[in-house]
């Protein structure tokens, strides 16, 4: 009887520790374009969950009971003093997952707005001048008999709709690029910017449509917790797409293919299969660095003596081609250091 007292007991102690067992959903809080500085001292307040505060490195932990992998995390309120959330879009969309980390991307208050002014600018400009060009050329066209004056007045009227649906348009995209990270810009992503910037306002937005399919694919798959299996199925569809872009020899092309490697290689960096096919393909581009660093990667990774070998060779290739001797000597110095 004393035995099953001291059971009973014992088994009442742990029925606390059971109770508050938790499911918890790390992630991480950096400033926009700042080299992913990290943000202190965030709020971030979800449903059903406690408060969490990211701490001086921008880590923190919400804290859930009973929660499984891939249903969606409700965000209440995200604060911090001086600051404004960026990835809205994101944090929308968030799914638990204990495997991988969530993301919060921040801005000083303001500076939303200042982007958004700036590519607005950009943009306007270029579809009055469009606007301008298209109504001088039906002008000439009017001056010399080819159109009627009921033709002219009609292309105005078809100029003047167009501009306004332009503008229309411009001010939901012109919140999509004022919201880019250039921390993480990549392939695609890169080119848009380059685009709006030099002022070519329609190809950056169909660059930045394309580019959004492949990446939203992309982080769901990661968000589940068969990702590993969807990748498996999908990854040789992918990297044949690849092969189909790198043939057409053109930069978008290019980027494009840049942009699907990096978020396969990314979505599971423990894959020296994934890892290294983005190293390669790197170096083929003659990105040196990026594609020592996935390398690198790459070897953490590698289980057997035949992967770590056959690594060593392409980096040996990677040297070859590389011209400054003192680099080369600073990567063989690392290399050295994570095979002892």
């Amino acid at each position: 009887m004393k035995i099953k007292k001291q059971l009973i007991v014992f088994i009442w102690g742990l029925c606390p520790l059971i109770l508050i067992a938790q499911d918890y959903q790390s992630g991480y809080v950096f400033e926009i374009n700042s080299d992913n500085k990290p943000i202190p001292n965030v709020e971030i307040i979800a449903l059903k969950s406690s408060i969490a505060n990211s701490d001086d490195d921008g880590h923190f932990r919400l804290a859930f009971r009973n929660k499984k992998g891939g249903e969606p995390i409700l965000i209440d309120q995200i604060n911090k003093k001086g600051y404004e959330l960026v990835n809205k879009e994101d944090v929308q969309n968030w799914v638990f997952s204990m495997k991988y980390p969530v993301k919060i991307i921040m801005c000083k208050e303001g500076l939303l707005a200042e982007s958004k002014r700036k590519y607005y600018n950009i943009g306007s400009d270029y579809y009055k001048k469009r606007y301008e060009e298209s109504i001088a050329a039906k002008k000439k066209q009017l001056q010399k008999n080819n159109i009627t004056q009921q033709d002219y007045l009609k292309a105005i009227d078809d100029a003047n709709q167009e501009l306004k649906k332009s503008q229309e348009n411009l001010n939901f995209y012109v919140d999509k690029f004022s919201r880019i990270n250039k921390d993480e810009l990549y392939g695609t992503d890169k080119l848009a910017i380059q685009l709006l910037e030099e002022g070519k306002i329609d190809e950056a937005i169909i660059v930045y449509e394309d580019s959004k399919i492949l990446e939203t694919f992309i982080e769901k798959l990661k968000q589940r917790d068969n990702a590993s299996y969807n990748l498996r199925v999908m990854a040789p569809l992918l990297f044949n797409q690849v092969d189909l872009l790198i043939q057409k020899n053109d930069m978008y092309s290019h980027m494009k293919a840049d942009s699907i490697l990096h978020a396969i290689a990314k979505s599971d960096t423990l894959n020296t299969t994934y890892t290294n096919k983005y190293a390669l393909f790197l170096m083929k581009e003659e990105n040196y660095s990026e594609s020592f660093l996935w390398y690198k990667t790459t070897l953490l990774s590698a289980k057997t003596e035949e992967q770590k070998k056959q690594i060593l060779n392409d980096l040996n290739t990677l040297y070859s081609k590389i011209e400054d001797n003192g680099l080369i000597e600073k990567y063989k110095y690392q290399i050295d250091n994570l095979m002892k």
